[in-house]
């Protein structure tokens, strides 16, 4: 299967239910799998976490993932930094199993919740970059804004690899850079990154032999910045394991 173009992908949005909306958040669309003072920010904010913005901002995300993923009903997925499960409970109904992984105990108490309408989604506290999966391999893993508050980003990204069985897929959702540091402006604790040039992205995962690579900006996410309003936007990056483990 040959690569997408991501430089024609860049800016194209991807069928109407794309159309780029503005989300007012105060932050971002999941929570993260980073330990320490961040797991104690995401869950003291968990109980209001699911405002309308996010709610619609995780069916966008989910739609653009429906477009360029050929999610299977047999699927296995992992959703990294899954927060209160906003994406994982819209793919449920596309894949076998979801298991929603994070660091924060108030987000998964939440996502926890959701098996009640979803008894094949499962929440796992769990710190990707010291502990292991709940399983040892997946055909789908996403992650929705989350790798940003990730230090070791190539890491993840090697966890992903091996945890993908072959021609798995991985869906990655990310602010993209602006040079600044305005999202993320209203924390004087944010120690994370400002976001990421997709392009980067794209080629992390073609360095590490992924196939299909592409990007497409999917969302806009409006935030207050300095008594303005500001325009963020979102991209998703997707791409396939090799078929082979060679």
């Amino acid at each position: 299967m040959n690569r997408h173009d991501h430089s024609s992908d860049h800016d194209r949005d991807h069928g109407p239910a794309h159309d780029q909306e503005r989300a007012h958040a105060h932050d971002h669309g999941h929570s993260h799998d980073h330990p320490g003072d961040e797991a104690a920010h995401f869950d003291a904010a968990a109980a209001t976490w699911d405002e309308p913005d996010k709610v619609q901002q995780a069916a966008h995300l989910a739609a653009a993932i429906r477009d360029r993923v050929p999610l299977e009903p047999t699927w296995v997925a992992l959703d990294f930094g899954a927060g209160t499960g906003l994406l994982s409970v819209r793919l449920a109904a596309s894949v076998a199993e979801i298991d929603m992984v994070d660091t924060s105990t108030g987000m998964l108490t939440a996502a926890e919740q959701r098996r009640v309408e979803h008894p094949n989604l499962r929440a796992a506290r769990r710190d990707l970059t010291t502990e292991p999966a709940p399983r040892e391999h997946y055909d789908l893993i996403t992650a929705s804004l989350s790798l940003h508050h990730v230090p070791d980003v190539a890491g993840v990204l090697d966890r992903f690899t091996e945890l993908l069985t072959p021609g798995g897929w991985v869906a990655i959702a990310e602010l993209a850079a602006d040079g600044t540091d305005d999202f993320h402006s209203h924390r004087d604790d944010f120690t994370g990154h400002h976001g990421f040039e997709p392009a980067e992205l794209v080629g992390d995962l073609t360095a590490r032999g992924f196939e299909s690579v592409g990007h497409v900006r999917y969302a806009t996410i409006a935030r207050e910045v300095d008594g303005r309003s500001k325009d963020f936007a979102v991209h998703l990056i997707t791409g396939r394991a090799p078929l082979t483990d060679a």
